[in-house]
């Protein structure tokens, strides 16, 4: 279905739209800011930084809630550091974390954490090169 090789145990894994040839699997994914933008719909943004207006409520739909269909992650927030967190940060005097029994949220997060490696690994890019002349 995928077109690959069926000899190959092998696979080159690439973005874009489609393959050079059966040992390569193209891949077009969302970008990262896409997937950050939609997980962030999900987080327990505190009253205060609502009032503020430095942040927006979570925006769950209201069509996800009448057909059930539980959040990608579940990240909760309060004033008081989490006793048993999987994964939490402080930020503006408040905590933020995902608990440590929450496994679709654990796994979520980590995938994530997967893919932002994954970004980072690429090929290392150059510097942009500056000329500044230079009176004589």
């Amino acid at each position: 279905m995928l077109g690959l090789n069926p000899e190959l145990k092998e696979f080159k894994v690439v973005y874009g739209s489609l393959a050079n040839d059966d040992r390569e699997m193209a891949i077009q994914s969302r970008s990262m800011m896409e997937i950050l933008g939609e997980l962030a719909a999900y987080i327990d943004v505190p009253d205060a930084h609502v009032a503020e207006q430095s942040a927006t409520p979570a925006m769950v739909e209201e069509a996800a809630i009448a057909a059930d269909i539980p959040p990608l992650i579940r990240v909760k927030s309060g004033s008081e550091e989490p006793d048993d967190a999987f994964a939490s940060v402080r930020y503006r005097d408040h905590w933020f974390w995902i608990e440590h029994q929450d496994l679709k949220s654990k796994r979520v997060f980590s995938f994530l954490m997967f893919l932002f490696s994954l970004a980072d690994s690429g090929t290392p890019r150059r510097a942009p090169v500056v000329t500044i002349p230079v009176g004589q």
